[in-house]
């Protein structure tokens, strides 16, 4: 439920009643936007006049480390490599969020002059689902290290292993032989499936079909022991899928320099991990981010209808009160040159307390 905001007492009435419902260990995050219209996408995945940094986000990573390779000599994962990235300005893939429902608040009332609508979403999960740098899977940014165009070129692969397995089997039953005839239609079906894949340019449809060739074909094995296809090949054929399936994960993961996982033990396993999230505390090497009481949501490379992070509750903050609650936040400590300790933030904020005045006439003279 949206619930209109327009007093800090209001405010800390909704984070209450958000408290109270969410259940127990449980921790909420809460992420604040100026407009209520903004979407929940990180910067290099937002799209502006029908443009995104997604197809360059190997190039901008990259080319960041070798502009100044030093400056992330500390930082011991890609993670942190991120963060440090976009805290200094680059569209990267993580979405900031924050455990202070004040820090969100603030957010939520920048550029109060706008009239505007802000908004609070607020997030919750379980203690268990939150988890720090080291626990990021391999897997998760991986492709970070190897191509821009990785995850295309990945399930053209395994489009080409499917295609070649399923049009081997084909030639390779008796088309002559009756017994036969419900076989050749469920590989002639595999086969127009994977023209399909070939013709399609977006990842998470591929993603889709990709995973279905490959459950309708583990399908196609009952544990009732019924052969399948039909035909004294059964066993022979299904060893044979089972091990096209472990070799293409097991070249894969030597393609992206990571371990094979064996709980991968199916394609749609493996092709899950592009499409999680995860949300992760941040060390707190930064002041920026201590003071913000910051964390990072990781968005997934593939965008599927199942990738949609899920929120919790959502406040609306008028647009004409922005700036009383602003004028509340700060006598609470809570302003722009607290939560951006940095030198060139803190003369923005100078700036906008001390605006130009018009010029006297000695000026002129």
């Amino acid at each position: 439920m949206n619930k209109k905001i327009t007093s800090l007492a209001e405010f800390m009435t909704w984070v209450q009643e958000s408290t109270v419902q969410s259940q127990e260990k449980h921790i909420l995050f809460y992420r604040g936007h100026a407009e209520k219209k903004y979407q929940l996408i990180p910067s290099a995945y937002r799209i502006q006049d029908s443009k995104s940094y997604r197809e360059v986000e190997y190039q901008l990573y990259q080319d960041m480390l070798h502009r100044n390779p030093a400056a992330f000599a500390e930082d011991k994962t890609i993670f942190e490599q991120l963060v440090r990235m976009q805290h200094h300005g680059l569209p990267t893939r993580l979405l900031d969020i924050t455990q202070s429902p004040l820090v969100a608040l603030f957010f939520a009332c920048q550029e109060p002059s706008n009239k505007k609508d802000g908004e609070v979403i607020s997030f919750y999960r379980k203690q268990s689902e939150i988890i720090y740098p080291s626990a990021i899977p391999e897997i998760t940014l991986a492709w970070l290290k190897i191509s821009a165009n990785y995850l295309l070129e990945m399930t053209r692969k395994i489009t080409q292993e499917f295609h070649y397995f399923f049009e081997e089997a084909e030639i390779n039953t008796n088309t002559h032989d009756p017994a036969n005839r419900e076989s050749l239609d469920f590989l002639s079906q595999r086969n127009i499936q994977i023209k399909t894949i070939k013709r399609l340019v977006d990842l998470s449809q591929i993603f889709v079909l990709i995973q279905n060739i490959e459950k309708e074909t583990n399908s196609s094995f009952p544990d009732s022991g019924n052969p399948y296809p039909k035909s004294k090949d059964k066993s022979k054929f299904e060893k044979k899928f089972d091990k096209v399936i472990k070799n293409i994960i097991t070249n894969q993961c030597e393609q992206m320099y990571i371990s094979y996982n064996r709980d991968w033990y199916s394609l749609q396993k493996f092709l899950q991990e592009f499409t999680k999230f995860y949300f992760v505390y941040p060390p707190l090497n930064n002041e920026r981010i201590r003071r913000q009481q910051g964390a990072f949501i990781i968005f997934p490379s593939v965008q599927s209808e199942d990738s949609i992070v899920d929120h919790f509750d959502k406040a609306i903050i008028k647009g004409n009160v922005k700036k009383n609650i602003l004028n509340e936040l700060e006598n609470l400590g809570i302003t722009r040159s607290y939560l951006f300790p940095e030198l060139e933030e803190q003369a923005k904020d100078i700036l906008l307390r001390y605006p130009p005045t018009v010029t006297s006439s000695l000026d002129e003279a």
